[in-house]
């Protein structure tokens, strides 16, 4: 049977309609979207991984990326390099630093065809808590 499907936000919560419109209510989250970013985290991971007490020595913070994808799609991602060296999608502990940027600038930003200044001045990357913290080139030179 095929299913025609609709998306939609309803206050807090996306519904989905199928073509006989019961409604499935789901979190606007969406951890089953695919993000470019996703890849990003993964490599992040194994870096982190293959010299976990240098990189936590160096860095010395936990990190939490509010990353928001097409159709208002969200992940979270907790980088914790402070204690335990691990890469976390969803929002785990007190993170030192929070970041909010779109999926494709975070990218744009790990590739090198963004600068994180420019995001921050032009509104597009926009950081809480600790700044020293929020020098991203600090850990996105671990990718490279």
């Amino acid at each position: 049977t095929a299913y025609e499907i609709r998306l939609s936000l309803v206050g807090s919560e996306m519904c989905i309609r199928d073509r006989y419109q019961r409604r499935v209510r789901g979190s606007p989250t969406n951890a089953m979207a695919s993000f470019q970013s996703d890849q990003l985290f993964s490599t992040i991971e194994k870096r982190v991984n293959a010299d976990k007490q240098n990189i936590i020595n160096k860095i010395k913070g936990v990190y939490l990326f509010n990353v928001t994808g097409p159709g208002g799609a969200k992940k979270q991602w907790t980088v914790d390099l402070k204690q335990n060296g691990t890469v976390t999608q969803g929002a785990v502990g007190k993170p030192d630093t929070t970041l909010t940027v779109s999926d494709e600038d975070l990218v744009n930003l790990a590739t090198g065809k963004a600068k994180a200044q420019q995001l921050f001045m032009s509104g597009k990357l926009k950081l809480q808590g600790n700044m020293s913290l929020g020098r991203l080139w600090v850990l996105m030179g671990f990718l490279n």
